[in-house]
């Protein structure tokens, strides 16, 4: 049984080659960082668009791209060390749970945005 944790969806694949995916669902005291945290992704999704609508003007581009690097850091940050740790507690241990590719998309997305301030940053 494989199971891929993501902010809106637990996907389970079982050994007879069938998937089943449901809605994330937390307890009430963590339904409030499972929120924040779709919030912040959801945020930082719309910065990077503002800091491409402002790439003319340089502080406010790198301003915008180091805003969007600090918010993605944060939602993975957040994600891997508060929402990981409550799914661990919920899962049995023979279960291999493991990010969803969101997470990894994410991180992916971090990196970009790191070269891209300091690429902006060199070329100001």
């Amino acid at each position: 049984l494989n199971t891929n944790i993501g902010l809106w969806q637990i996907c389970s694949k079982y050994p007879a080659k069938y998937s089943v995916c449901r809605s994330t669902r937390v307890d009430s005291s963590h339904k409030l960082i499972l929120y924040l945290i779709r919030f912040l992704s959801i945020l930082s999704i719309f910065v990077a668009c503002g800091s491409i609508i402002f790439a003319n003007n340089r502080s406010i581009s790198i301003i915008l791209i180091g805003s969007t690097l600090l918010l993605s850091c944060l939602t993975s940050f957040l994600y891997s060390s508060y929402l990981e740790n409550y799914f661990s507690e919920y899962f049995d241990k023979l279960m291999y749970s493991r990010y969803s590719y969101s997470y990894y998309l994410q991180w992916t997305a971090i990196l970009i945005l790191l070269f891209a301030t300091i690429l902006r940053c060199m070329l100001s």
